[in-house]
Formats: C-alpha cells, structure tokens, sequence
C-alpha cells in the first residue's frame, strides 16, 4: 500500500492530521494493503489443564470473531463445566497424570483428537494452567499439532506467581519453554503476582486474555481499516518466541496519549521490556466517528520513542463501536532471544 492509499482511507475516517508513520518510512512499509479480505480468519481459543480456574466460556464472553472454543483436559469434570463448544479429554478421565511427562505422552497419543479439533482454524489461542501436570504437559502438544497444520499459535501460560524471579519452579520454566519450542509465541502470565500488583480494581487474567484477543482479532479481521494478516502476526512476534502484553484505555481530552502511557506501563509491558522488543504489534481500537489520525500520530509516535531502532513495528486500526467514547490501545511485543528466560 502506498501513502496516498493509506491517507485516502484515514482521510474517510474524519482523519485532519499527517501521516504517523511518514516519520518512520520502515513502518509504513510494513503495513499491508487494504484489499477486502477473502474471507475471516477462523480464530479458536483453546483452554489447556483449567487454566487456572479460567472456563474458556468465560474468556469467550463478549468477544468478538471466535470461531470455536476448545477445552482439552485430563478431567472429565472440568471439560463438562468448561461451557466449549469442543471438548477434547485426553485418556479416560479417571486416572489423572501426576507428571507432565506422563500427561505429554498421554495428549500425543491422542493428537488425532487434537487435530479434529483445531485443524481447520487459522489461527489459535491456547490459554494454558501451568499448575498442574495436564496444563504442563498437554498444551505443547497442541501448539505441535497447530504447528504442523501451519496454524498461527498464540499461547498464554497462565503461571503461579513464584515463577517470578530466583525461586521459580525449574518444572514450570521448563513446561512455558517446552511450549515455544513448540511453535507458540508465549505470553507468559502470574496469576497471583498481577493480582498482588493490581488490586480488585486491576486486571484479571481473564481480562488480559480478552484485551490480547480482542486486539490481534480486531488487527486481523478488520482490514478495511488498517489490518494485518497471520504472515504479518508472525513477522513481529516471533512463533518460538517470549512476548509481552500491555493495555490501555481513555476518553476525553488527550485520550490518545493517556491510553498509550496505560498500555507501555501495563505490569505485563513496561518500558523495560519495550525498549529491548524485536518486534511490536500496535492496536488502535474506538468507534468510527471518533477515529481521528493526529491520534494515531500520537500514539505512534509515543511507542517508537522507546523501540530500539532496528525493531519491526506494525500499527493497526479498527473500529469497535461497544467502547463508547474510549480509545483502547494494544501493545504486544516479541522479546529478543537473550531475555527469552527473564520471567514476564
């Protein structure tokens, strides 16, 4: 897509100001062209080992472009209440693995199970319990299975908080890096640690697993705005890789650059992690009427002027009229190779 295509389209929005990223001309060529989509991309959220208690139903709630829910466990019990439009139960639900190893080898026996499962999707969410055996163990024979269908594969290990720092447990590190090594980008969550960090008022995992959905569903569904495709999903967070998350959401005046500073501080993001990213995917959600470019310039701007200079960055637009007057702003980053054992 070139300049003018892309201003045209901006220009229909109500847009008055200049281009964002004609500052960074590498980002401009990194956004696709605005062709219609043949059709929308399949997305599945899958729920692996309890996910902490969180029922992929619940996740699911309120979002929009799931295809299908997915609930894979070891217990009988829980898949009932999981409320999915799928259940996978992997062995006979009476017996429940002690070990991950015992419940990997118990999911890659029934892969084929698996695979009719998710086979015909586009892309999936895994969102994965790393408390028990089943979580540990299950979810990266569903990332391999993914993989192998040439399935974009996101995944959100959902861990327990002493993962954090020199006391983490070498069983769950080894579960989340079992999981990139099976293909899926990784978002690594503490459960208990954000709910120490955020209070009552903060966050639940719930809540970042649909801000992360809602962000890449929108980028990738809405390509009469400003989308992306899965190739692009995959150039900026790398499949294999450890990536961050950070939300943030503003009406009234300076909405843009209140929302951007809640996304880059997000507990789950940080200027840290932003300044060391190899590759960003930037969200911009809000109702039509109100999508203005000098608010995508500011946004743009805000978030490149903490990138390391050789790191991708692709921005999408998209409109979400349940948002009211709000701007929400997504911010998923791939983290460099180096950091990939720095919990998140």
């Amino acid at each position: 897509m070139n300049r003018r295509q892309f201003n045209q389209t901006l220009v229909a929005l109500g847009a008055i100001a200049t281009l964002p990223a004609l500052a960074y001309p590498r980002d401009v060529a990194a956004i696709p062209e605005l062709e219609p989509a043949e059709r929308m991309i399949r997305i599945g959220l899958v729920s692996v080992g309890g996910a902490d208690g969180n029922t992929v139903a619940t996740i699911a709630q309120g979002l929009s472009y799931v295809t299908r829910t997915i609930a894979i466990d070891t217990d009988s019990d829980a898949l009932i209440s999981a409320g999915a439009d799928r259940t996978v139960l992997i062995g006979r639900g009476i017996d429940k693995p002690q070990h991950p190893r015992q419940a990997f080898e118990m999911a890659r026996r029934q892969a084929h199970d698996i695979e009719a499962a998710i086979g015909d999707l586009d892309l999936v969410f895994i969102v994965a319990g790393m408390y028990g055996a089943a979580g540990k163990g299950v979810a990266p024979v569903v990332a391999d299975v993914a993989r192998r269908k040439r399935i974009t594969t996101l995944g959100i290990a959902i861990t327990p908080a002493e993962w954090q720092g020199a006391q983490s447990s070498p069983r769950v590190r080894y579960a989340v890096q079992e999981f990139q090594r099976a293909g899926a980008t990784v978002f690594p969550i503490a459960s208990r640690h954000m709910a120490t960090l955020l209070g009552d008022g903060g966050f639940s995992v719930s809540q970042n697993v649909k801000n992360l959905f809602a962000s890449v569903g929108h980028a990738i569904n809405q390509r009469h705005i400003v989308g992306i495709d899965l190739n692009d999903l995959q150039l900026v967070l790398n499949p294999g890789g450890i990536a961050a998350m950070g939300f943030g959401s503003a009406d009234g005046a300076g909405r843009a650059e209140n929302a951007t500073q809640q996304a880059i501080s997000h507990p789950l993001l940080g200027t840290e992690r932003l300044r060391t990213a190899t590759g960003v995917l930037v969200n911009i959600r809000g109702k039509a009427a109100g999508l203005m470019l000098g608010e995508f310039k500011t946004v743009a701007r805000a978030i490149r002027s903490y990138l390391p200079f050789d790191s991708g960055c692709l921005y999408s637009s998209s409109v979400d009229d349940l948002v009211d007057d709000k701007l929400i702003v997504g911010i998923l980053a791939s983290m460099p190779e180096a950091t990939t054992r720095i919990s998140i």
